[in-house]
């Protein structure tokens, strides 16, 4: 799925298994190189223990419009209530 990143992987997995992950990261890089695959797929890893992409909604997880649109009061609104909430499963 994430080739000439599989080192990706294993850093997070350790990273999630010894309680060190930082509260937010940015994934940058060419368009359609798979960081939004792979931020779903780390959300899923941090849900179920999978790293693959997620077969169902995940509960602790708000992906926003990579386009910007999503930025208006209301949005921003729901984004701030979204993140003061405790997550649910991980």
């Amino acid at each position: 799925m994430f080739i000439g990143n599989q080192h990706l992987i294993g850093d997070f997995k350790k990273l999630a298994g010894a309680g060190k992950l930082a509260h937010g990261y940015i994934f940058f890089g060419e368009p359609q190189s798979g960081k939004l695959s792979f931020a779903r797929c780390l959300a899923n890893f941090l849900e179920n223990g999978e790293f693959d992409f997620p077969k169902r909604v995940l509960s602790d997880t708000l992906v926003v419009n990579e386009d910007g649109k999503e930025s208006g009061i209301d949005f921003m609104r729901e984004l701030k209530s979204f993140l003061f909430q405790t997550s649910i499963v991980s």
